[in-house]
């Protein structure tokens, strides 16, 4: 049986077991104490489902509580109250059994428990399954497009890229590798290394503070570096045609791995060697023409050699060489190779650079003979270094030619528009100083005239001949040295005295030859 109520106070619609009438309890919303009246007619109900705990509900410092229910309408109770329990702060007894109340215990009204339901629960899960499939979905696409892997901080290592093959140097510090551009996978493969067609990716180690060379010839493409330091790259060179060659130098802001894009600039598939070493500044051999008036190094370009030249696409590694030189003498500077087309720069003590060319009317590219007089006497560096990426072996010759004079010197003289001569060469002539190697010559002083056709014509059935035409200031005017017994038409640019050589082919050559020069109509 349960009576109806209200909080004086509040207000508030209670329902209480009959057992508290007459008792003190407190009210749970306001939180104040009040009497429960007696039970009168009209008070009482039956409710079904209801169980009560007795509560020792006597004047306590802490009364019963009331929980507020809905207001009922005296007249019209339109459904019965929810089933409540009376639960024992101290010692709770079974629901089952009823004991005396003791007022000495206070009582607290508790509602039933709502029935447990998963609905909130499942909804909750979905949407926080929901929430890590966008992420997920974002995040790789963010990586896929906007390469967000690749972007680091100062001394983080890079990002590879799934397609990058990696690669090291070996324990002389360089390395090789033959490769092939190939078309690129647009699933795999990140958006920046798709925009030149055809690629090849390599991860390699470099380490900060040092400087490597980097080294890409392509056998039927012209071929592009770039070296990638994280996102974006930091060193770009592309080869040019028809050597189809690059080199670059690159010094790495960090230690880590980098990418090396191997692409090309037809967008083609094709076959490259890519080389790369660590840079090493080599010796610089210093030499005295004062003990001999002649001296010839034989050296090489290599990758680990310093890259120099004013121009980035077409430099070459270089080696420098330290000779004292004295002012106003005549001296004769040669450098020859057989793997590349050599440059020549001299450096005087104050650093002023003085870069010789091949002239125009030498035909043979591998080989340049320069005359220098210094005009202050001291220290120079000469520096040889290769035409558009030159590498490979070199022969530098250094001669004092002030006093310098060939054993026999013949003059030449005209006879109805022809001279002819025959003599031999013997172990105590000279060899030949613009290039090393050549053997014994003569020399041949003649006047020619301007305008005027002349056909030079040397033979020997002894040994290979060589043949040159020098100007009076030792500048080739006409000739080759690889020519051997053709011979030679040319006409002289101004009137003046030419010396004309006759070369053998190597220091073993030794018999007779014919010289025959004659004036063309």
């Amino acid at each position: 049986m349960t009576l109806t109520t209200s909080c004086p106070t509040c207000e508030s619609l209670f329902r209480l077991p009959a057992e508290l009438a007459g008792r003190q309890v407190r009210c749970q919303k306001c939180e104040n104490t009040f009497l429960v009246p007696e039970v009168a007619p009209g008070m009482l109900e039956t409710t079904t489902g209801m169980s009560a705990a007795p509560a020792d509900v006597s004047a306590t410092p802490n009364p019963p509580v009331a929980e507020p229910v809905e207001e009922v309408i005296p007249t019209e109770i339109v459904a019965p109250a929810p089933p409540i329990e009376i639960v024992v702060e101290d010692e709770p007894a079974p629901l089952a059994v009823a004991k005396p109340v003791d007022a000495s215990k206070s009582a607290v009204l508790v509602p039933s428990p709502a029935p447990n339901t998963w609905t909130g629960r499942i909804l909750l899960a979905s949407f926080i399954a929901s929430a890590l499939l966008v992420l997920s979905g974002s995040g790789w696409w963010l990586s896929r497009n906007l390469d967000i892997r690749s972007t680091r901080l100062p001394g983080q290592t890079a990002s590879l890229s799934p397609r990058a093959i990696p690669i090291e140097f070996g324990l002389d510090g360089r390395l090789t590798v033959i490769g092939q551009t190939r078309q690129p996978d647009f699933v795999r493969d990140d958006a920046r290394f798709r925009l030149d067609g055809p690629f090849e990716l390599y991860a390699i180690h470099l380490e900060q503070g040092k400087t490597y060379n980097f080294s890409v010839i392509g056998a039927t493409i012209s071929p592009r570096l770039r070296v990638y330091d994280g996102r974006l790259p930091h060193a770009d060179r592309s080869g040019l045609v028809p050597e189809n060659k690059l080199i670059m130098a690159y010094q790495p802001k960090h230690n880590g791995e980098h990418l090396l894009l191997v692409s090309t600039s037809q967008r083609i598939i094709g076959d490259f060697i890519l080389s790369a070493a660590q840079q090493r500044a080599a010796k610089v051999p210093r030499f005295d023409l004062a003990e001999q008036p002649s001296v010839v190094i034989k050296e090489s370009l290599r990758l680990d050699h310093p890259l120099y030249g004013v121009d980035p696409n077409q430099s070459s590694p270089s080696r420098e060489f330290r000779v004292t030189l004295e002012r106003d003498r005549n001296y004769s500077i040669s450098v020859a190779s057989d793997d590349f087309n050599p440059k020549l720069v001299i450096f005087d003590r104050n650093n002023q650079a003085m870069e010789f060319a091949r002239p125009w009317n030498q035909p043979n590219n591998n080989i340049h003979t320069f005359p220098y007089i210094p005009n202050i006497t001291g220290e120079f560096r000469i520096r040889v270094t290769g035409d558009k990426f030159g590498l490979g072996d070199f022969t530098l010759r250094v001669t004092d030619a002030t006093n310098f004079r060939p054993v026999h010197s013949v003059l030449v003289a005209f006879q109805d528009g022809q001279f002819e001569d025959r003599r031999s060469f013997l172990p105590t002539d000279p060899n030949e100083p613009s290039k090393a190697g050549l053997g014994p010559y003569k020399e041949y002083v003649v006047t020619l005239k301007k305008d005027q056709r002349y056909r030079v014509e040397l033979k020997s059935d002894f040994f290979g001949i060589r043949l040159t035409v020098i100007d009076d200031k030792a500048q080739l005017v006409a000739g080759d040295t690889k020519l051997g017994n053709q011979p030679l038409e040319f006409t002289p640019a101004f009137s003046g005295q030419y010396h004309i050589r006759a070369i053998g082919e190597n220091r073993k050559a030794r018999g007779e030859y014919h010289l025959r020069i004659d004036q063309l109509p």
